[in-house]
This record gives structure tokens, sequence and C-alpha cells, in this order.
């Protein structure tokens, strides 16, 4: 029991959850994908959740992509089944993840919201799902595999993601007062 409550304290502490405004959407996924990019020059594996291919790539990011191409994994997805269908697929695959990163989670939970599902409950199973497979991607690679997910501020505002049970209260960050690819990464080295 003790084992099992440390794992769960250990994932809350690891992990970020951003909120984000639909202004600084673009911007905060341009400085996650900027981060994805730095862990994968430092040869790490990455996982990117978005809904559709990303667009606008800075030059000197375009120029190196291709020594790091095989370090980043895309999920481009508009249900959160799939996401979580390909995530379990990923996990026999000779790829572990040090980072995982899912924007705009409240996109993909789109359909429970219109299926008149409960959104408490829909968000909380993606969320402990997610977690779950950081949790297994830890193991498996005898290190720590992290997390970043991203939800409107809205959401939260709403009360239809509880943040407590998933994440640390600390590691609740606003989308605005991230202004570099730097802030991230600091970020992800406090969480511990």
């Amino acid at each position: 029991m003790a084992n099992s409550v440390d794992r769960i304290q250990n994932v809350r502490s690891n992990n970020l959850l951003i909120a984000e405004d639909g202004g600084n959407q673009k911007r905060l996924q341009n400085l996650l994908f900027e981060t994805a990019v730095r862990y994968a020059t430092a040869n790490k594996h990455v996982i990117f959740v978005t809904e559709k291919p990303i667009d606008s790539v800075s030059p000197e990011v375009f120029s190196n992509y291709s020594t790091i191409y095989k370090k980043i994994i895309f999920i481009y997805s508009k249900s959160a089944e799939a996401v979580l269908l390909k995530l379990n697929d990923i996990k026999g695959w000779n790829f572990t993840p040090s980072l995982v990163i899912v924007e705009s989670i409240q996109n993909l939970l789109r359909g429970a919201s219109s299926s008149g599902e409960d959104l408490h409950y829909a968000y909380s199973v993606f969320l402990a799902s997610v977690l779950d497979t950081i949790c297994f991607f830890s193991q498996k690679q005898c290190d720590r595999s992290q997390c970043i997910i991203t939800v409107g501020r809205d959401v939260i505002d709403s009360g239809s993601v509880v943040v407590e049970p998933f994440f640390k209260q600390s590691n609740l960050v606003h989308g605005n007062d991230i202004n570099l690819c730097s802030d991230v990464l600091d970020m992800l080295r406090e969480c511990c």
C-alpha cells in the first residue's frame, strides 16, 4: 500500500498541467514543440499529442530536424479514445519516452460533452489513463518519464477538471506565465 501511495505522489509531483487561454494556444504549442525538440536533441524520446500537424517551425529547428525526427513521435487525433489506444500500443514498442506532451485535452474530450457524458468523469478517466501510461514508461526505462498536459483555463475554472488528484497545485501553471522554452524546461526540472 505504501508503495502505491508513493507512486501516486510521484506522479502528482512529476508532471505539469498548463492552463491555456484561447489567445495563447498557438504560442504555447510552439514553446512545447521547442521543448520536445530540446529533449530529442538530448537523446531522449518524446511523444507529442496534438489535433493536427504543427504548421510553423522555426528555421533553426527545421534545419536540425533530420537528426532528431526519430526521437519524436507525433500522435494526431481528435479523439481521446484514439489517443489512449495509441499510447497503449506504444507501450509494446522499443520506444520509451522521457516526455509526453498532450495539448488541448478539452478538444480531445469535446465528444464527451456533446454526448452528455459526465465531463468531470471523462476528464478524470483520461488524465488517470495518461498518467498511468507515464508510470509505465518510468518503470520500463527505470528512470523518470514526465508529462505536460494543456487544458483550457475555462475548463479548470468550471470545475470539469479537478487538479488535486492528478497534479500538485504548484504544478498547475498558467500559459500566460510561460514566455520561453527554457521556462518549461525549468519547471520540469523543478518537478520532483
